[in-house]
């Protein structure tokens, strides 16, 4: 696996710790609309992300790669849902199940030639995509009356 790969995994994981972090500090400033959406967008972009990998490396293993990004999907998408309800927590398990889904069939499908290629969009789709929910949750935190 190259080392590219290595940086991708800790990139993904790190930005996924740090939004979980953020939503269990702030639980109590994010109303549950807000909180579908974190674990909706963090469910289904790990999703996406971790399917497209996981399709690529384990190319002929549909079955292997689905089930693993699904997980992975899944359990972003629940752990960023659990600080603020059961709602939150339905919506980003079947976001991140879906994710897991189809980035797998991408990964699997796509072409030998384009495969780094889509790995650094997906990345890159992610982390713009994080920083888009990270000003959400800012913007979430100073509307609130509530304090830490």
């Amino acid at each position: 696996m190259p080392n590219s790969l290595y940086v991708t995994f800790i990139g993904i994981f790190i930005l996924t710790i740090w939004i979980i972090w953020n939503t269990i500090y702030h639980r109590k400033k994010i109303t549950v609309m807000t909180g579908m959406m974190i674990s909706m967008v963090l469910g289904m972009g790990v999703g996406l992300t971790m399917g497209v990998i996981l399709g690529i490396l384990l190319a002929g293993d549909l079955f292997s790669s689905t089930l693993l990004a699904m997980i992975i999907g899944i359990a972003a998408g629940f752990l960023a849902g659990l600080p603020i309800g059961l709602m939150a927590v339905l919506d980003g398990t079947l976001a991140g199940m879906m994710g897991g889904m189809m980035g797998a069939m991408l990964g699997e499908m796509i072409a030998p030639e384009h495969q780094n290629t889509l790995i650094r969009i997906m990345f890159l789709l992610l982390t713009g995509t994080i920083i888009i929910l990270f000003q959400l949750m800012q913007q979430e935190f100073i509307k609130s009356p509530h304090y830490c």
